[in-house]
């Protein structure tokens, strides 16, 4: 249990770094409790634990809020570690007194291990992986950002396809799956095929699947990391097609000739121009 002098130290040095961290989350809770509240106890719940304490202004330094009500901000948070988690956390909450005011602190424990992920109970969302692929299923499909995961590095494009939303991020999947276990408050339903059928535990094959799965399996987890390779010359190729078609770049120009026989992987050293820039 956080006491009243580590409570001192925390905002001390949340104070000086002007931001909370890791293992603390701090909300002014002026009016109603935050929305993102639920996603932090779930998050540390998944991990190592973490306080979450409500009645100081980040936007403030860390100074108490005026209208912040301890006693139903109290009520609400517990609710939340009670109902709106599964499994329901057992957070140690309690009313503070930190400089004239009453904040409240909630200690939250790291779920044991054997009942993780902590999940927020109404969204029903579980998550699975392919060699390529994390699979979400999710009750509102509307709430993902999708334009924020795209643009995310790592993410090569999101899917949303045969009831599952699915993003593409290659041959790493494995470790972004346990690391979206970790913290996202999601129910891991593991490793399953390209088509999005469970596999058994260890990652084996069905013995359903058919010999053309396992070939497409084994062909996509070869070409997929050299696509961006394979599709360069293609895409050099079509920008010299327009910039000629512009007028910018003629044929034979001696850039355009060096490219061009650059690019034809048959071209033997001897055909290659020898005065580049003449035309």
């Amino acid at each position: 249990m956080t006491t009243d002098e580590e409570l001192k130290r925390i905002v001390a040095e949340l104070r000086v770094a002007g931001t909370d961290s890791q293992e603390v989350e701090v909300k002014s809770s002026v009016g109603k409790l935050p929305a993102s509240i639920i996603e932090s106890v779930s998050a540390f719940a998944n991990v190592s634990g973490g306080t979450v304490v409500l009645g100081l202004s980040e936007k403030e330094g860390f100074e108490p809020p005026e209208g912040f009500d301890a006693h139903r901000m109290l009520d609400a948070l517990a609710g939340v570690c009670a109902d709106k988690l599964t499994p329901p956390v057992s957070a140690d909450i309690r009313i503070a007194a930190f400089e004239g005011a009453s904040v409240l602190v909630a200690d939250v424990p790291e779920t044991a291990p054997s009942s993780k992920p902590c999940y927020i109970t109404e969204r029903g969302m579980s998550v699975s992986h392919c060699i390529t692929r994390l699979r979400f299923k999710l009750k509102d499909v509307g709430r993902a950002d999708t334009g924020t995961l795209e643009k995310t590095k790592g993410v090569i494009t999101v899917i949303n396809a045969n009831g599952q939303y699915q993003v593409v991020v290659g041959n790493d999947v494995v470790n972004i799956y346990d690391a979206v276990l970790a913290v996202g408050g999601l129910e891991g339903a593991g490793e399953t095929d390209l088509d999005g059928n469970p596999l058994p535990e260890g990652g084996e094959k069905r013995k359903s699947e058919g010999p053309a799965s396992v070939l497409i399996d084994l062909i996509s987890g070869i070409i997929q990391p050299a696509l961006p390779m394979l599709s360069a010359p293609g895409i050099l190729k079509g920008v010299l097609v327009l910039l000629t078609f512009l007028g910018w770049v003629s044929a034979t120009d001696g850039l355009y000739m060096a490219v061009t026989y650059g690019l034809q992987p048959n071209t033997l050293p001897a055909e290659k121009p020898t005065t580049i820039g003449r035309k």
